[in-house]
C-alpha cells in the first residue's frame, strides 16, 4: 500500500508550524547574567524620493531615529551635498512616515536635493551641523540625493 501526502495538507500543516513558532517568544542561551547582556542598537535609516514638492516642502518617506535628531534638506554642490542646509525638522526617536521638511520656495525643478540625519546632542531641538552629530554607520554618510521634479 502506498500513501502519498496531500500538496494542501503539507502546505497547511508547514505554515501552521510557522506561526506557531514565530509567535512564541524569543529565548536566548548565554552564560552570562541578562544584565551584562549587549544590547544592539538599530541604525538610523532614511528613504526619500525624487518628487514634486508640495507647496515650499519635501517630503521624507521614512526616517528612523535611534536617538532624538533631525532630518536635514541640504543643497547640491557638483554632484555633492552642500554645507547650506535649507530646512530641518526636529523629530523622537521611532520610526516616521511622510516626514514634511520646509525648504523654501528657491528650490527650482531639476534641482538635486540631499537628506541627512543628525542627532540632537544637546536636546535644543535646533539644529546646529557644529554641536549636533550627524549619523555616519559604519564610516558611510547616512544621506540621500534626491531630485525636484
Amino acid at each position: 500500500m502506498t500513501y502519498a501526502a496531500d500538496p494542501k495538507f503539507a502546505l497547511t500543516a508547514a505554515a501552521a508550524a510557522f506561526f506557531a513558532f514565530a509567535a512564541s517568544p524569543a529565548v536566548a542561551m548565554t552564560d552570562q547574567p541578562a544584565s551584562q547582556e549587549a544590547t544592539t542598537e538599530v541604525p538610523a535609516s532614511l528613504i526619500a524620493f525624487d518628487q514634486k514638492p508640495k507647496g515650499d516642502a519635501i517630503a521624507i518617506s521614512y526616517v528612523y531615529l535611534p536617538h532624538n535628531g533631525y532630518v536635514a534638506v541640504f543643497a547640491d554642490e557638483n554632484g555633492k551635498r552642500s554645507d547650506k542646509v535649507l530646512g530641518f525638522t526636529a523629530l523622537d526617536k521611532g520610526s516616521h512616515n511622510n516626514v514634511s521638511v520646509t525648504v523654501g520656495t528657491g528650490v527650482a525643478p531639476g534641482s538635486a536635493l540631499w537628506a541627512t540625519l543628525y542627532k540632537d546632542v544637546d536636546g535644543d531641538k535646533s539644529l546646529d551641523t557644529k554641536k549636533d552629530v550627524a549619523l555616519w554607520p559604519e564610516g558611510d554618510p547616512l544621506q540621500n540625493r534626491l531630485l525636484v521634479e
